[in-house]
């Protein structure tokens, strides 16, 4: 049974075994330490106004029981009990204050531990920082701060508003948290934010009173394990856009052009709108290879993806398909929009040619989802069908013909 659940049965026991030990005649010595349980039970369960008052009962309990209740005794000795109650009410009121401060602080920011590690990525966890540990500084500020040029810049502020374009001089106490780590001053705590073994921010508390000692360890833990929530979610992200990018050329990967297929073709069924496909592939890219290698290949392959990128709209979606092959999702554009832009993009390749002195091109396919096609897999199969028929033709064309479309040539509207 724990001390601080029982305070009221376990003071009353007190008191029946002092007044017990009293009736037996036990010296008053003895029973005088018993009652000097109650304001220590009393206070450290209902804090120090309780203690200092179980002290003046007691004491009181304790003068008229030496008189058998015919008076009052006031002796040195008896003031000395008075003084001793009052001292152990108010050390264990102040006690049980810290250890109560200690059980909430550590169930929120237990709560916000979990909380953080549900989080999706880096800056969903920066924003919930501070909103998560501001139940432990009450009416105080809350900060996330940044460095920036000459201090800290505030991210995320949960307090009393800030002078519009405040900074946290690099000589306040989170500045030197930046530099030193954890520290606390009167009113304020700051604490820096490892990421991957370096401090990307700081976690900084100010209070209307001075903080509790004993919070500090408790968010020293905390600010590391949000470093290593911030840590893991930068290495995904990391790992996320290796995965949805190709290293060669920078733009959006093959894997990221299937999974944003089947998102597109759903967004546009469920806002019954029109998607457009392009498939591009440079014309004789093979002869480039053999003629000057695999290392100006992979060059020509990067300046490609840059015209591509010159000729890109708001709202295009480009992929490196696979080798020399390119893929466009067009939102909200109908197949002849789609055709138009194939257009668009093929006319940027045959220009970065002329620009190289070289005998570039493209052929392109396309599709739309006004053409009626019942799955992403069958408007992906048409517009390839379309470049399989174009690829045929170029290959069949002389050579002053080279990188032109089967389809012919549109104005762009």
């Amino acid at each position: 049974m724990r001390a601080e659940r029982f305070p009221l049965p376990l003071a009353l026991t007190l008191l029946a075994l002092y007044a017990l030990l009293g009736l037996l005649g036990l010296p008053e010595r003895a029973t005088s330490v018993l009652l000097a349980g109650v304001p220590a039970l009393l206070g450290f369960a209902y804090g120090r106004g309780a203690g200092v008052g179980a002290a003046l009962f007691t004491f009181l309990l304790d003068a008229l029981w030496d008189r058998g209740f015919r008076g009052l005794a006031l002796d040195p000795d008896h003031l000395f009990l008075l003084a001793a109650f009052w001292a152990i009410g108010e050390a264990a009121g102040r006690l049980g204050q810290a250890y109560r401060f200690r059980e909430r602080a550590l169930a929120l920011l237990y709560r916000a531990s979990r909380a953080l590690s549900r989080l999706p990525d880096e800056a969903a966890v920066l924003e919930a920082l501070p909103r998560l540990v501001q139940g432990v500084v009450g009416r105080g500020a809350v900060g996330l701060l940044v460095p920036g040029e000459g201090g800290l810049d505030p991210l995320h502020w949960l307090g009393p508003p800030l002078p519009p374009g405040f900074r946290f001089p690099e000589a306040s106490l989170p500045g030197e948290a930046l530099r030193e780590g954890p520290k606390a001053r009167g009113r304020e705590m700051a604490f820096p934010l490892l990421v991957e073994g370096r401090p990307a921010a700081v976690l900084y508390l100010a209070g209307t009173a001075p903080l509790p000692e004993g919070l500090f360890p408790l968010l020293v833990s905390f600010s590391e394990m949000a470093g290593e929530v911030l840590s893991r979610r930068r290495a995904l992200r990391r790992l996320a856009e290796a995965a949805y990018t190709d290293p060669l050329t920078g733009l959006l990967s093959r894997r990221a052009f299937e999974e944003r297929l089947k998102e597109e073709w759903s967004r546009s069924r469920r806002e019954e709108r029109p998607l457009g496909l392009v498939l591009l592939d440079l014309d004789g890219f093979k002869g480039v290879n053999d003629t000057l290698g695999h290392a100006e290949g992979d060059r020509l392959l990067v300046r490609v993806a840059e015209a591509l990128k010159g000729a890109q709209r708001a709202g295009d979606l480009l992929f490196r398909w696979a080798g020399d092959e390119f893929a466009l999702l067009l939102p909200n554009t109908p197949a002849q929009g789609a055709r138009r832009a194939g257009a668009r993009y093929q006319r940027a390749v045959a220009a970065l040619g002329g620009h190289l002195g070289l005998p570039l091109s493209a052929s392109f396919g396309h599709a739309g989802t006004d053409e009626g096609y019942e799955s992403p897999e069958a408007l992906l199969e048409a517009a390839d069908r379309r470049l399989y028929q174009a690829k045929a033709r170029w290959s069949g064309a002389s050579p002053k013909k080279v990188g032109q479309n089967p389809d012919p040539p549109l104005e762009e509207g």
